[in-house]
């Protein structure tokens, strides 16, 4: 019993600093809103070499707003990928755009890939692709220009799996390589 109280009396110490530090966020959070508040624009790109199969698995996940509104100004049609009145023209779409914004080459060859669909999760859409089977790769280059169309401020992430130690990195405008090497 002695104990918790000490530890009580030391927790009611920290409580005047915790109460200032959570003023002193809400103050930045507010300042924000007067400011001009930023959301962050960012997109993920997963790439796995399945060692059994042979194959290079890729999923993008990406902001439904913000890859809606890429898809329109790219193509000027209506475009929704939630509640699509034509799947399979949303698919086309997607499809087009990943393969145009999203290069990977596998020990200097570039691969192609096949459009296996997508879906919704919470605010973000997932695209899926995968290769044909290839030989393991030593060295992976992607090159990543998703939604650089869209904001300036994008940032993409890429990690890559199923080839040894996981590897991961980001592009932010104008920088659109990345490089990951394997022994």
């Amino acid at each position: 019993m002695i104990k918790l109280t000490k530890y009580a009396s030391k927790l009611w110490n920290f409580l005047p600093i915790l109460k200032n530090i959570g003023r002193i966020v809400s103050l930045i959070c507010l300042s924000g809103l007067f400011v001009g508040f930023h959301p962050f624009y960012v997109s993920v790109t997963e790439i796995n070499y399945d060692k059994t199969e042979r194959v290079v698995q890729v999923s993008c996940k990406i902001f439904t707003d913000d890859f809606e509104n890429t898809l329109r100004k790219q193509t000027n049609v209506t475009v929704d990928l939630i509640n699509p009145k034509d799947r399979s023209k949303m698919e086309s779409l997607i499809k087009d755009y990943i393969e145009k914004n999203l290069i990977i080459s596998a020990d200097g060859k570039q691969l192609k890939y096949s459009f296996l669909g997508y879906e919704k999760e919470e605010e973000a859409i997932w695209s899926y692709f995968i290769t044909e089977p290839i030989a393991q790769p030593k060295r992976l280059s992607v090159i990543n220009t998703l939604l650089y169309d869209f904001k300036k401020e994008q940032i993409n992430i890429v990690q890559v799996t199923g080839l040894g130690n996981k590897q991961s990195s980001k592009t932010t405008w104008p920088e659109k390589k990345l490089e990951f090497e394997y022994k």
